[in-house]
């Protein structure tokens, strides 16, 4: 399952990239990477137990960058109306924020077996890159 959510992440941050000389699409698209990303990243985080513990650091820094960002975009509604600030906040920040969370979910997708060695089993399981 990393290895799809790792290839739908690319799927649609791709088409954002080949539709940015069109400006609103990629608008439209990025709200649903981010969607789809804190989805998954909070499957990862919060059912994944057993994820190595470098995964879990950086899933943590996702998930605080996030939280940091919505706060900031809070405060920054009320006391700044400039448009140089929303404009950072609404494309820099979350564009960052995506290319982030693709690429630990490509290293959590890369690295897979990481989750079979620890567990230190000499048996085969059916379908054993399939999991979350």
């Amino acid at each position: 399952m990393k290895k799809v959510d790792a290839i739908v992440q690319t799927v649609m941050i791709g088409m954002c990239i080949i539709t940015a000389v069109t400006i609103y699409i990629p608008m439209l698209i990025l709200p649903f990477i981010g969607l789809w990303q804190l989805i998954t990243s909070g499957v990862a985080f919060f059912y994944r137990k057993n994820t190595r513990k470098i995964d879990q650091t950086l899933l943590k820094i996702y998930w605080l960058a996030v939280f940091g960002y919505a706060v900031l975009s809070a405060i920054s509604y009320i006391i700044f109306p400039s448009r140089d600030f929303t404009l950072i906040l609404l494309v820099l920040l979350p564009w960052s924020f995506a290319f982030y969370c693709l690429t630990i979910t490509w290293l959590r997708a890369i690295n897979n077996h990481g989750d079979m060695q620890e567990k230190k089993t000499t048996e085969t399981q059916f379908l054993d890159n399939i999991d979350f």
